[in-house]
């Protein structure tokens, strides 16, 4: 059973990561599908973006808008470690640990997790994008020590998970991979959805030949009646009332388009659009596996011995 988990688990991380078992983290008798700096970045992206979530998950309004200048200065700075690690090690310079490797794989997480996090929080119904996340340094720095509270929790503890700790960073990698394509998928949404309005607010504002000839002669006759009351009272003569449509200034805010709205079936709900980004998720990685796979095949000198 363990061997069989073991090739599940190498399978999805296969074309994500070299693999080697000397740099990969090990627990329950399985090593992790990726290499212990991969395993800092996938979680602490993924425990970044959790944090955000649930530091603005009780306000009313959610800020979606990119963080300040000194935020994205302060996420360029954590990525430096990681470099300067992985530089060093593979020049020869040092030898690192996976401990190492974790941390500093998890800082750069971390700082990826903040500035990808405004893309993903735009799917919240009441998100602003005129409002910078992370804008109070308070906000900033809870938001790290949270991640890297999970982080260190995880680390200290992941051996007396057994199993789950390698299914959870696959986990992890899961959900990276549909948040990438939920970026791609949910503009097209977004597009259905406005191309179903304005073609709603088309039929309102052009109606068929006959009965825009009927409106006319109809509004013909109201302007006449009206204006021989206007004109006793102030001179001036009152045009036709205008349609609904007329009198509002988006699709949206049209009663009757909105009645109309509910009767044409829509592009879909959110929670299907997730489940599509997901498999497709799936499908990507498992064929990025399997070129791997078939790379190692064809150039076997490339494998680590």
């Amino acid at each position: 059973m363990l061997d069989i988990l073991q090739q599940i688990v190498y399978f999805f991380g296969r074309g994500l990561c070299h693999q080697y078992t000397s740099r990969s983290l090990e627990a329950g008798g399985i090593y992790f599908g990726v290499c212990a700096r991969d395993t800092g970045i996938y979680l602490g992206l993924v425990f970044t973006i959790v944090a955000i979530c649930l530091l603005y998950a009780r306000g009313r309004t959610h800020p979606s808008g990119m963080p300040p200048s000194w935020t994205v200065a302060c996420c360029a700075l954590l990525m430096v470690p990681m470099i300067l690690d992985g530089i060093s090690s593979y020049s020869g310079m040092r030898e690192t640990t996976n401990l190492t490797r974790y941390i500093t794989g998890y800082l750069c997480g971390s700082a990826v997790g903040i500035l990808a996090a405004p893309a993903l929080l735009r799917m919240w119904r009441a998100n602003r994008p005129e409002l910078r996340m992370l804008a109070a340094p308070g906000d900033f720095i809870g938001v790290l020590c949270a991640s890297y509270a999970l982080g260190a929790l995880f680390f200290a503890g992941y051996h007396l998970l057994g199993v789950a700790a390698p299914l959870l960073v696959l986990a992890a990698e899961l959900a990276i991979a549909t948040g990438l394509n939920l970026l791609i998928l949910l503009p097209v949404r977004e597009t259905e959805q406005h191309t179903r309005l304005h073609r709603l607010a088309f039929t309102e504002f052009k109606p068929a030949a006959g009965q825009r000839g009927q409106e006319d002669q109809r509004g013909q006759r109201d302007q006449k009646g009206q204006g021989g009351q206007r004109d006793h009272l102030n001179g001036k003569a009152v045009p036709a009332p205008l349609p609904c449509t007329a009198l509002h200034t988006s699709p949206r805010s049209c009663p009757r388009l909105n009645d109309k709205a509910a009767s044409v079936p829509r592009p879909g709900k959110l929670g299907a659009w997730i489940c599509r980004a997901f498999f497709l998720a799936l499908g990507e990685i498992a064929l990025l596996s399997l070129v791997a796979e078939v790379g190692r095949l064809l150039f076997p000198w490339l494998v680590h011995p």
